[in-house]
């Protein structure tokens, strides 16, 4: 048995995969595609031709036997509204939950002064690298600096990625005291939607975010472009010279920074034609050489790492400076904007609270022989080619990168939904939830397909544009979703995969993609094993996107079956999973 277990804000958005990646899309894919000893991982896959995919995949269907119970009904579909993520946000105990207080000294309403800051996750972690904002306020408080009428002054530290802080702050869900992002876009994009910003510090530690590569590409562009900067990368990508992988402007500092920098190097650094026709259309060509997975970092450090498809892809020097895989053998071209780590009072503060983020900053500016040791402020000398643009214009390149990033080519997608029964009650309630509410950031263009597994694997709703009538057809079969029996999970990948390449043979122009939502293992059917599938997966090279729904899934197999095909892979709480499926569609549809 499966084992147990998430207007102008539509425009604010998805991640964070990713992450918000992902924070979703963006994170959460620590070791992905690392090969080990139980034949997990994508170095351990031997990728066979697309052709002998496509027949070894025709004969496993065949031995699965899927039933096509396809749905009949319809269900009414309400577009009153936007989608809006922002109503998939959770609520504060969730924050409390999965983005910690780092700090959280005793306060005593009487006696102190409390200050939370939302800070970003390179410098607020609990060990080192990572925790140079933390030891700073950890050593302010043990000060026991003094406001004018007496009180103490108690710093809390709030460990979030800088875009979830962002579109909780902007949806006004969770608005804090103070703010310190990686870098200012997210400060000018919370101004924009309407949140009031009181400079405390332009910089509180140094960075830069910039484009790695290995040493032989960078010679390769050296001798093609004359150069080696950003206009010879993005030149070098829309020709297919190389793969460029950047991470979700919605949920990274780096990607959003990368997404400006393109769309401001194409508009010859004029903010008034940052989205002009021309530059669209240069945009459109540069994504045709990026790849059609939107990548974490980690996960695009590791197909570099290992001789994947990317030859480059972004990074903050901070942290290229501590990767000892990237200590010899690469080179890093910065870009874009500075990612000095600013810190921005919010809301109508009072005097007392302002006055005591200014000590603070004057003590975090003097720990600069800390910020060293991490490897902060390695890059003083770097300028950014161009202004910081206007809240609204950074919103709109949002949209445009949702709009645009996969060049006019429309999505094909399946969701693969885990029904076992230990799917049963709130789990498969939830899952329910996560998968109507999502539904609602797919774009019409793109087509959409719906199977389910337990025991067998069943066929509920055949690919088609995600048009109302297909849009009420898959809220149906979402809501006549019954929980059964054991966990097949191979045999569903291997179905689903089948409808995709049926589909794409006949609409080769669509992109197709695989979202395969579950808690647990597979423990039935006719493939169990990993290695059943991988070869095939590769062979095929469709991107296979794994949400591990609950505490106890085996969260390195899922990650294993993302990193074949370089797809993220995230894990999601019950709280969280109606936002993270959000999030991804969002970003990906």
């Amino acid at each position: 048995m499966a084992m147990k277990p998430q207007g102008l804000i539509a425009l604010l958005f998805p991640i964070a995969f990713i992450g918000i990646v992902f924070a979703a899309v963006a994170g959460g894919c620590d070791g992905c595609g690392e090969g080990s000893a139980d034949g997990y991982g994508s170095a351990s896959v031997a990728k066979i031709p697309k052709e002998e995919a496509l027949s070894r995949l025709a004969a496993d269907v065949r031995r699965i036997r899927p039933r096509e119970d396809y749905v009949q009904s319809r269900e009414l579909v309400i577009n009153d509204r936007k989608a809006d993520l922002a109503d998939t946000l959770p609520d504060v105990a969730f924050i409390d939950k999965h983005f910690p207080l780092t700090v959280n000294p005793y306060v005593d309403r009487a006696r102190d002064v409390a200050i939370e800051v939302f800070c970003s996750t390179e410098k607020s972690g609990n060990r080192e690298p990572d925790n140079w904002f933390t030891t700073v306020a950890e050593d302010f408080n043990a000060r026991g600096v003094k406001t004018p009428d007496g009180k103490t002054v108690k710093v809390k530290v709030r460990y979030i990625d800088s875009g979830t802080g962002y579109f909780y702050i902007a949806a006004k869900k969770y608005v804090p005291d103070a703010f310190s992002p990686s870098n200012m876009l997210w400060i000018r994009m919370a101004e924009a939607s309407g949140t009031p910003v009181t400079l405390i510090s332009e910089r509180l530690v140094g960075n830069t975010a910039g484009v790695v590569m290995q040493e032989e590409t960078h010679s390769r562009l050296k001798k093609d472009y004359g150069r080696v900067d950003v206009k010879a990368v993005l030149d070098a990508s829309a020709q297919g010279a190389i793969a460029m992988g950047y991470t979700n402007p919605f949920a990274s500092s780096t990607g959003l920074n990368f997404l400006v920098t393109v769309l401001s190097t194409y508009a010859g650094y004029d903010e008034a034609k940052m989205l002009s026709p021309e530059v669209v259309a240069s945009f459109e060509a540069f994504q045709k050489g990026v790849p059609y997975v939107a990548l974490t970092t980690i996960q695009m450090r590791e197909s570099v790492v290992r001789g994947g498809q990317l030859d480059a892809f972004v990074l903050e020097y901070q942290t290229y400076l501590r990767e000892p895989a990237l200590a010899s053998g690469y080179r890093f071209i910065p870009f874009g904007v500075r990612h000095d780590n600013p810190l921005y009072g919010l809301g109508a503060l009072p005097a007392e609270k302002t006055e005591a983020l200014r000590a603070l900053a004057r003590y975090a500016e003097s720990r600069s022989a800390l910020a060293d040791r991490y490897k902060f402020n390695q890059d003083n000398a770097y300028q950014a080619p161009f202004a910081i643009p206007a809240g609204r214009a950074l919103v709109r390149a949002q949209a445009l990168w949702k709009e645009k990033k996969d060049s006019g080519r429309p999505v094909a997608a399946v969701f693969l939904s885990d029904v076992s029964g230990s799917m049963n009650g709130y789990p498969l309630k939830n899952l329910k939830t996560a998968l109507r509410e999502g539904s609602k950031f797919i774009d019409p263009r793109n087509a959409i397909g719906l199977a389910e597994y337990s025991t067998d694997v069943r066929m509920v709703l055949p690919i088609a544009r995600f048009n109302v009538l297909q849009q009420s057809r898959f809220l149906a079969a979402v809501n006549a979703m019954e929980t059964e029996d054991q966990t097949s999970m191979f045999d569903g990948i291997l179905v689903a995969l089948s409808m995709l390449a049926g589909f794409t043979k006949d609409h080769p122009d669509y992109k197709p993609m695989l979202f395969v939502l579950t808690d647990g293992n597979t423990n039935a059917g006719t493939f169990e094993n990993f290695s059943d599938v991988a070869p095939i997966v590769a062979g095929l090279g469709i991107p296979v996107y794994t949400i591990a729904y609950g505490d106890e899934a085996n969260s390195r197999l899922l990650k294993s079956i993302s990193a074949v095909n370089e797809a993220a892979s995230m894990n999601a709480t019950d709280e969280a999973i109606v936002n993270k499926i959000g999030s991804l569609l969002n970003a990906e549809m």
